[in-house]
């Protein structure tokens, strides 16, 4: 029932979107491509019992997908007020899309495990992936990780948990991973970021995707000056994720 739920509040609320920014049949840009539009800021009493961050965020995403994102913002005040910034075509829509968003069945915030395995690819003999690593090893094999004489082992592998929509952050030994995450109404939807300092070098990681629920996904790999024998050595690096809704 609640998968339903969200596959119903995303369609309504892209619905309502499609509405608002249809509202006006004429071309908002200029012959130089830039957009003259002006934009005004308008504000909202937020749907009594509905989270805040979850409107914002939804709120926010929305506009994400067509807009520049020059041309908005979307703040929540302390005492519950949505702040929009928007184009007048996008605030006509806003009223409707609150108003389906406070006809929906309301039902408790989701839980979200997401798992990050931070992996060294370096030189070795032969092909070999530490133990730690069995369970992402297909997925890493699949673009090209392993392939020569090299060896693969874990960096680090951190775990958080939060509730759909909101924002959550954990310190490692080595990495630093900040999350807000929501659940779609096919795929989850993760803003992540990642800062890695270690003996291995310092790194950092700043992505928008989606994810398919209990899936491994590379996340992105960057290349590594190692030492080894007192000799430069390449080397690279792999960030792998994994979401899972819990409740």
């Amino acid at each position: 029932m609640t998968k339903r739920n969200d596959l119903l509040c995303w369609t309504m609320l892209g619905a309502a979107l499609l509405l608002a920014t249809g509202a006006s049949c004429a071309d908002p840009h200029g012959a130089n491509g830039q957009s003259d539009e002006a934009v005004v800021l308008r504000t909202y009493l937020l749907p009594e019992k509905e989270s805040p961050e979850r409107v914002r965020a939804m709120l926010q995403r929305l506009l994400d997908r067509g807009e520049n994102e020059a041309q908005w913002s979307v703040q929540m005040t302390q005492r519950g007020i949505l702040s929009v910034v928007a184009p007048e075509r996008i605030q006509k829509g806003i009223p409707e899309l609150l108003e389906q968003i406070a006809k929906k069945e309301s039902h408790p915030p989701r839980t979200i495990e997401m798992t990050y395995w931070i992996v060294v690819e370096e030189p070795g003999e032969g092909s070999s992936f530490d133990e730690s690593l069995s369970e992402i090893a297909e997925p890493l094999r699949q673009i090209g990780a392993g392939e020569g004489e090299v060896h693969l082992r874990l960096l680090e592998r951190l775990r958080l948990r939060s509730l759909s929509d909101g924002r959550a952050r954990i310190a490692g030994s080595h990495a630093m991973v900040s999350q807000t995450v929501s659940v779609g109404p096919n795929s989850l939807l993760a803003d992540v970021g990642l800062s890695l300092s270690s003996p291995v070098g310092r790194t950092s990681l700043d992505t928008r995707l989606h994810l398919d629920e209990g899936k491994h996904l590379i996340l992105g790999e960057s290349a590594l000056s190692l030492r080894q024998d007192g000799e430069d050595a390449p080397g690279r690096l792999f960030y792998v994720v994994r979401g899972q809704v819990k409740n």
